[in-house]
């Protein structure tokens, strides 16, 4: 699989869409002992869309990018509709003049949820209301991501960012959908296009860490 570049469409209707903070956990054992392993050094978000509360525009346009990353095979942009963007958002100081790069909605981490990819050229980043540039690193000993600034930080220097936040993710098993063409009106003067009307079943996104 692999990093599409692509970002998921905006819905018209987001009614229904229901987010959860999953933590996988996986348990093996030997019958006398049991072993538990976090899967996952973070949370992770898993989102659920019915798509019975779907405009038909919506549904072609998720059938569409469907096919274009492959069936699900590759990961996207997502926004998240409960924080789909940093407002005035405060970054955790890491030292000198860089800072982690996180949104605030993982309690189990403290509030340290990664921006892996985001767009920084879409990002407003300011030092103490002073706008700077920065640049994307990763920590080496924990692949966490943090941006380092032009500007020269410090435990007492804000740093804020304002902008679209994405998350990478990814479809959570197989989408089943079915496109459907109706028969063409027989109406004088009426649009002779045969229109289809897509038939597609609830679905998961589920955040990935790529």
């Amino acid at each position: 699989m692999a990093f599409s570049n692509l970002t998921f469409p905006q819905l018209k209707l987001k009614h229904g869409i229901t987010k959860e903070m999953v933590d996988p956990i996986s348990v093996t054992g030997n019958g006398a002992r049991e072993v538990r392993r976090k899967q996952n050094k973070i949370d992770r978000g898993v989102w659920s869309f019915p798509a019975r509360n779907m405009y038909e525009a919506d549904k072609q346009a998720i059938v569409k990018f469907l096919q274009q990353t492959r069936m699900g095979l590759d990961s996207f942009y997502f926004q998240d509709p409960t924080y789909p963007e940093f407002n005035n958002a405060v970054m955790t100081w890491r030292s000198s003049n860089t800072y982690w790069l996180n949104v605030p909605y993982d309690a189990t981490t403290g509030g340290i949820h990664p921006v892996l990819r985001p767009k920084l050229g879409e990002l407003t980043i300011k030092l103490n209301g002073v706008t700077t540039t920065a640049t994307l690193q990763t920590d080496v000993s924990t692949g966490m991501p943090y941006i380092q600034t032009a500007g020269a930080g410090s435990s007492s220097i804000v740093c804020t960012v304002t902008g679209p936040c994405y998350l990478v993710a990814r479809f959570a098993g197989p989408l089943n959908y079915s496109i459907t063409a109706m028969q063409k009106s027989t109406l004088s003067g009426t649009c002779n296009v045969v229109p289809t009307v897509v038939q597609l079943g609830d679905f998961q996104i589920v955040e990935v860490f790529e």
